[in-house]
């Protein structure tokens, strides 16, 4: 959140205070909103002037063998503002906030935490589906989805999002008190509305075009290992501990002389017959064995405000590189007492709990040892092992196939542990040499730098074209 950046104070006379004493609320950080609304050109109408609140609701558990499509607050591209729902069965249906209707052009807001700007328009696929009732389904009327999409996303929308959230943990925004009374511009004609988001228009395209161009070389970065060691790679593969679900009906037979001491049948899905098919093709090593310091959890930290040491949490993973900027600190004092969980420059970081989360995997690369957090595991390759080469490998299909074939836990909390991780398969150094790993690893990482430049090139179209809107509205770059 933008006015949680800095430390200030400030104070309001008693007039000034309305029927919120909350802090946020009367941070003087918002008094430039009134600024925003006095400059621009078009007059400022509260949102239940300009749209309607959608309150149909459905529970896709009443069709439990009916596929659904469903959209919760995690699902939307915060950066470009598209859904990226999950196909599931009705019996998958079990939280109650699996309920609300969406119609073809709804703009949804997300009311926890609304300053991430998890905010999208329902495109045509997604008619009459599912989204979390945690989204504020709105219906424009007489302003298009565009509009409200993009005054809600700029600075205007925003700062609003800002001041109207309470609550510590995961502040939010009330639905029915807050929400209505958002304010956003409003041309008064059509035209002028068209006339704004044709302007933005050819901005947004670049951005999608480099973004397109990103994620093509990501996935070509992904497959490049398994293409180097020539196994065939799965059409569009999922991972259920990155869905929370299993998108097809599969029936197997599974002999009782192959049962292990694992009785969940995902443990001995037909998929993971491709680690048979690599170990056919190479000679094969347990990731216990490379180690040179063992598979190892991480800790519960104290964090504190101005900390000596640096503390990795799964958010600092971004599965290309480590967020060291935005990472929490601890005291030094705290560090020395729990070196147990410390990594060193090489080490491999696994996230090991959450869906979505679970499987993201960076390499500790600063010269100043950290800690990592308990939702994390580590381990240290040998002196015949690339770090990076590891690292990638664990992320392609044949590491993630076997992140799924090993977590445990339900009902959301599930979970990756330290024995089992242990007994990952990875090529041995025998079949690729050190030198080989490193040659596979820094062309990986060349297509991983530039997929990173792509989308540093496409968030500064993106920012670009939300400058223009605002420009357009106001008259002037805020």
């Amino acid at each position: 959140m933008e006015a949680f950046e800095y430390t200030h104070s400030y104070y309001r006379f008693p007039n000034e205070v309305l029927n919120r004493l909350d802090v946020l609320f009367n941070d003087t950080v918002f008094d430039v909103l009134t600024e925003y609304e006095k400059r621009s050109k078009f007059p400022f109408k509260e949102l239940r002037d300009v749209v309607d609140f959608r309150k149909e609701k459905r529970n896709p558990q009443l069709n439990s063998k009916e596929d659904f499509i469903y959209t919760d607050i995690g699902s939307i591209d915060i950066v470009f503002g598209e859904p990226i729902p999950s196909v599931m069965q009705g019996e998958e249906a079990h939280s109650s906030r699996m309920r609300q209707i969406m119609r073809y052009g709804d703009v949804l807001l997300s009311t926890t935490r609304p300053f991430r700007n998890a905010i999208c328009i329902t495109p045509e696929i997604l008619d009459n589906q599912i989204c979390s009732t945690g989204f504020s389904v709105l219906i424009p009327k007489n302003i298009t989805s565009k509009f409200v999409f993009l005054a809600l996303r700029s600075k205007i929308g925003n700062m609003q999002l800002q001041k109207l959230c309470s609550g510590s943990g995961y502040p939010a925004i009330n639905q029915e008190i807050d929400v209505p009374t958002i304010l956003i511009p409003c041309p008064l004609s059509k035209n002028d509305q068209d006339r704004i988001v044709d302007a933005i228009k050819p901005l947004e395209d670049q951005a999608k075009l480099l973004k397109t161009q990103a994620t093509k070389l990501q996935n070509e970065a992904v497959n490049f290992l398994l293409k180097k060691l020539q196994i065939e790679i799965p059409e569009n593969p999922t991972y259920f501990f990155k869905t929370g679900s299993e998108n097809q009906s599969i029936n197997f037979t599974v002999s009782a002389e192959s049962l292990t001491d694992r009785i969940h049948y995902l443990h001995y899905h037909p998929k993971y017959q491709i680690l048979e098919k690599f170990r056919s093709l190479f000679k094969t090593v347990t990731l216990e064995s490379i180690c040179s310091k063992e598979v190892s959890p991480g800790i519960q930290p104290k964090f504190v405000e101005n900390g000596d040491r640096i503390v990795l949490k799964t958010i600092d993973l971004k599965n290309r590189f480590i967020d060291y900027n935005n990472a929490l600190k601890v005291s030094e004092e705290f560090y020395i007492a729990n070196t147990s969980a410390e990594v060193h420059k090489g080490d491999i970081i696994i996230a090991a709990t959450g869906y979505v989360s679970m499987g993201k995997i960076d390499v500790y690369d600063k010269e100043e040892p950290a800690l990592i957090s308990g939702e994390l595991l580590s381990f240290r390759p040998n002196e015949n092992y690339d770090p990076y080469f590891i690292a990638y490998f664990l992320r392609c299909h044949l590491g993630q196939i076997q992140i799924e074939k090993y977590w445990t836990g339900s009902s959301g909390q599930i979970h990756l542990y330290a024995k089992d991780v242990k007994n990952f398969i990875l090529p041995s150094h025998e079949s690729i040499s050190k030198m080989e790993q490193t040659e596979i690893a820094n062309v990986i990482r060349k297509m991983i730098e530039d997929s990173i430049k792509l989308e540093d090139a496409a968030l500064e179209k993106l920012s670009a074209s939300i400058r223009q809107f605002e420009e357009l509205i106001l008259n002037e770059i805020i």
